[in-house]
């Protein structure tokens, strides 16, 4: 508990999944002026299956990677998409962008547990994941509210993505400032 190690997984998922699922929950409210009622929510579909390609990709090379290294890129990944739904917004970029935040979603929630086995150990995960997953839930429940606060405050959601793509370099910096040194 002492350790930056454990705490870097904690903080960098917690700020990855405030904006994950923030973004998720206003996903529709973002789409829907540009695709329509319809198209948000064929867009919002195609989100989630892509979220599961994301993940069986991550099925047939976690054994292969730093996880901490990947999930950084996956957080990188994800402030570049989310940087350009802010500053270029037109619908093929929101649906290009849409999709590719998609397939990184669908592995974040996975990398987190599997970090955590990798270096902590069999033995400890349990209560080292107990920790560091109700950390990061209890985090992620004030991504909805933070996105909303900040629509509310700037009128429109190209400052709140900026923002949230800020969180997500910040996720990406705290998981390799924790790596273990070798």
């Amino acid at each position: 508990m002492r350790t930056f190690r454990l705490w870097s997984v904690s903080l960098g998922f917690a700020l990855g999944l405030i904006v994950q699922v923030g973004f998720l929950t206003h996903h529709y409210a973002l789409a829907a002026p540009t695709l329509g009622p319809e198209g948000a929510g064929w867009l919002i579909g195609a989100t989630g299956f892509t979220g599961l390609l994301g993940r069986l990709l991550l099925a047939r090379i976690a054994d292969q990677v730093d996880t901490r290294l990947y999930s950084a890129g996956i957080f990188v990944v994800q402030a570049v998409v989310l940087g350009a739904i802010a500053y270029a917004p037109s619908p093929t970029m929101l649906i290009v962008m849409s999709l590719l935040y998609g397939f990184c979603l669908g592995q974040i929630t996975t990398l987190s547990p599997i970090v955590v086995r990798r270096e902590f150990g069999a033995a400890a995960f349990g209560a080292i994941y107990g920790l560091t997953g109700t950390i990061i839930q209890f985090c992620s429940a004030f991504g909805p509210v933070l996105y909303g606060v900040l629509v509310d405050q700037f009128g429109g959601y190209g400052p709140v993505l900026a923002i949230a793509a800020g969180f997500e370099i910040c996720a990406a910096l705290i998981l390799i400032l924790g790596r273990a040194r070798r």
